[in-house]
């Protein structure tokens, strides 16, 4: 599914309220869910709820076999899936299950996956459905909290005003340090740049890279390459080569530390880059920089608070309920840390993520 008729609502909606929520969210963007209905979404049919005209649920509708399962679109490679809505949290979900309710002969089976508002959306499928959902903690997503400005920051984490100055000098052995950034669209030279890098990087040969050759990668050179995009993207150059980029996504009033990758030769570059950006986060205005999904070593140094994404599945019918219990079968062998490198493996699902070694 290649055209934007089906995401009119969405793209309506958004337009009226830009960071109508809380620090807004760039994951459910025209611009992000478009490029992912294109690369990432070939066998999704978007299904998108609009109980009202300020409130888009972008669904999508997946099928094995008889069973109709309706996902948020973008859930896999978005760290915060949800809804666009004027209204708290708690009341558009209300309302998207008030319309989920009338529509429960078009689904058998609802899979939420990193939604961070878990508890609304538990009470609102069990007021408005009467069933009984099943959710599971996810991942955990660190976040650092902005300061009244960079300075009473560094002020109040004083070990790391100091490793800030200790990854500068090292770097600035290796040559003269310089920062750029670059907003939407971002072209071709600066999409190579950071496929080179990332060749140039652990996860090329240990991790599994995100710019190898597949619709991941194609996902997000078009997303990129958007100017809708609410994103920037940062390069650290040592010299004249470029050591560390990162691709940062916008809300209203919080940014996102979405990809991020080094040269294994510049090892203090992605430390020193994340330093830059917490930096200029405090100039923008932002309260939040959240460093997205897993409890990753070197994210401790940063975070000051920790928000869970959750798992929800919530069936309609028996098809839905049978579906439902595989699912926790299934949740109970994904705590097999084994398994789950086995899946990254196979699948090719790129970690975009810094090696917590990184400093």
């Amino acid at each position: 599914m290649s055209s934007t008729t089906e995401l009119d609502p969405l793209v309506a909606t958004w337009s009226r309220l830009p960071g109508a929520l809380e620090g807004g969210n760039p994951f459910v963007s025209p611009a992000w869910l478009n490029a992912w209905l294109r690369h990432r979404g070939a066998a999704i049919v978007p299904k998108l709820v609009a109980p009202d005209e300020i409130t888009v649920a972008p669904f999508g509708e997946i099928r094995r076999g008889p069973l109709r399962i309706w996902r948020l679109l973008g859930h896999e490679d978005s760290d915060f899936a949800g809804l666009l809505s004027a209204g708290t949290d708690k009341g558009a979900w209300d309302r998207v299950f008030r319309e989920l309710a009338r529509r429960r002969g078009e689904w058998d089976l609802l899979h939420l996956h990193s939604v961070p508002d878990a508890p609304a959306i538990l009470e609102a499928a069990a007021r408005h459905l009467d069933v009984t959902p099943t959710s599971r903690e996810y991942e955990r997503c660190p976040a650092v909290r902005m300061s009244p400005n960079w300075d009473e920051f560094l002020r109040t984490h004083r070990k790391l005003k100091y490793e800030i100055r200790r990854w500068a000098k090292r770097l600035e052995e290796q040559g003269s340090v310089a920062y750029e950034i670059t907003r939407p669209p971002i072209g071709a030279a600066h999409a190579r740049t950071l496929e080179d890098v990332e060749r140039d990087s652990w996860k090329w040969t240990h991790g599994n890279p995100m710019f190898r050759a597949g619709s991941q990668r194609e996902f997000l050179l078009a997303a990129m390459a958007d100017p809708a995009l609410p994103a920037h993207l940062w390069l650290l150059r040592v010299g004249s080569e470029v050591a560390a980029v990162s691709l940062v996504l916008e809300g209203e009033r919080r940014w996102y530390y979405y990809l991020a990758t080094f040269r294994d030769r510049f090892r203090n570059a992605g430390a020193l880059l994340l330093a830059r950006i917490v930096e200029d986060a405090h100039r923008a205005g932002c309260t939040s920089v959240s460093l997205l999904r897993g409890d990753h070593g070197y994210k401790e140094a940063w975070s000051d608070f920790v928000e869970p994404v959750h798992e929800v599945i919530i069936p309609s019918g028996l098809r839905g309920k049978v579906a439902a219990a595989t699912f926790q079968l299934r949740w109970r062998a994904a705590r097999s840390a084994t398994l789950h490198r086995l899946r990254a493996r196979l699948f090719a699902v790129g970690d975009r993520r810094e090696r917590p070694t990184d400093g």
